[in-house]
């Protein structure tokens, strides 16, 4: 009889524990300027300052902390304990807080909204790793955190971006790839068109663009950028009668 599959939980604790443990590059461990900087000119016209700014699958918060520079207050969330415990010790701000959440526990994310009120929302690179049956269940309370105010900024790997990882890998560049492929963590992708089609009538997208995830310093003659997109989401405006 096979073992079931492991749950997104037991994959990324097991990630996170293994590359902590062995000392193991990050795959998206990139400084800030090669990073989430580059979506910030993207981010920036379509979300509120004065709205908290919540990072879903913030990892070890290299990224994440880059926030604190420009929002109030910031809450990375990741559904690994070891992630958040690396994100406290190694990325730590005075206006960045971290936790370990679910992002599809429905209560829990209700609860936070609760907590925080209307919030902006940054998704950076998860919804390509989930199932297409997970992807709506992903939307839904991610979407609830933003209430009437807030934004969803999504930045996502470009469907087919893996074509041009496994040939680096087979070359030895990309050793610290295998980690996250060893443990079941598959880049699916998703496309615009199909986040489009989860987006649900209430809301809508506001903008849209292609992107690079992040650079990637490799010894190649020009630099890698990983390319992407990136969209906003916001509620609609309800229509005056």
């Amino acid at each position: 009889m096979s073992e079931p599959p492991r749950s997104y939980a037991q994959r990324w604790e097991s990630y996170w524990s293994e590359v902590t443990k062995k000392g193991t590059r990050v795959m998206w461990d990139v400084a800030k300027e090669d990073g989430v900087a580059l979506d910030w000119p993207n981010i920036q016209p379509f979300v509120d300052p004065s709205l908290p700014m919540v990072h879903l699958g913030c990892g070890h918060g290299r990224q994440t902390a880059f926030f604190g520079d420009h929002f109030e207050r910031v809450l990375g969330v990741d559904i690994s304990p070891t992630a958040i415990a690396r994100a406290e010790r190694e990325n730590p701000h005075e206006r960045v807080e971290y936790r370990v959440l679910d992002a599809m526990d429905h209560e829990a994310i209700a609860a936070l909204h609760d907590e925080l009120g209307d919030a902006n929302v940054y998704v950076r690179g998860v919804l390509h790793q989930l199932a297409p049956d997970d992807q709506l269940p992903f939307l839904e309370p991610t979407l609830q955190l933003i209430g009437d105010r807030g934004t969803l900024c999504v930045l996502e790997l470009r469907r087919g971006a893996e074509q041009i990882f496994f040939p680096l890998v087979k070359m030895g560049l990309l050793s610290f790839l295998r980690p996250v492929l060893d443990n079941g963590i598959k880049p699916l992708g998703i496309t615009p068109k199909r986040f489009r089609e989860l987006v649900p009538d209430t809301h809508e997208v506001v903008s849209s663009r292609p992107t690079v995830l992040m650079r990637l310093p490799l010894p190649l003659p020009l630099p890698f950028k990983v390319p992407a997109w990136h969209m906003a989401v916001r509620k609609l405006a309800p229509t005056v009668q």
